[in-house]
């Protein structure tokens, strides 16, 4: 998938969540892409530890099963003609499903629900203005991230979601 010169422009800047809000072992692990470790979580608060290991362990599943709803809430929507058409598209939702759940993990690890504003959010709200994100999508795909989560993390999701659905 090609992107445009704007797109090109706005990826280096589009970032969730604001990592000056969060310990420095967050920076570490967002710019590997990946989840916190168990060593990396023992030097945060503890009291999401156990949820964040959950979410961590359960990744994988997690996604699936908002992919399941996306597609059931929007049926043909990866199909031609759909907002998540050709393949290449709809991948990239699913991977962006995945990274918000690694971003909202680093706020419930670091107890800051609040560090989803920053900087890099217009940048991201831009790019996925430029890239014709469906955005609908994408706020039913966190939704049912939430949703087989643990509630305590509500918040951090609603947090999340509140920023998500200003993006349109």
């Amino acid at each position: 998938m090609e992107l445009s010169a704007r797109a090109q422009e706005l990826l280096p800047l589009a970032h969730m969540p604001d990592l000056a809000l969060l310990p420095p072992v967050v920076a570490i692990a967002d710019r590997e892409q990946r989840f916190l470790t168990d060593a990396e979580l023992a030097q945060l608060p503890e009291r999401h530890r156990a949820a964040v290991q959950a979410l961590r362990e359960q990744a994988t599943v997690l996604v699936e099963q908002a992919r399941a709803e996306v597609l059931a809430q929007f049926p043909g929507i990866a199909g031609p003609g759909g907002d998540l058409y050709p393949e290449a598209r709809a991948a990239a939702c699913w991977r962006d499903l995945w990274h918000f759940l690694r971003c909202i993990a680093y706020t419930v690890a670091a107890d800051q629900p609040d560090a989803f504003d920053g900087p890099g959010l217009a940048a991201m709200a831009a790019l996925y203005r430029e890239l014709r994100v469906p955005l609908p999508a994408m706020v039913v795909g966190v939704q049912s991230l939430q949703h087989h989560s643990p509630a305590a993390l509500a918040p951090f999701f609603a947090t999340a979601l509140q920023r998500l659905e200003r993006f349109g």
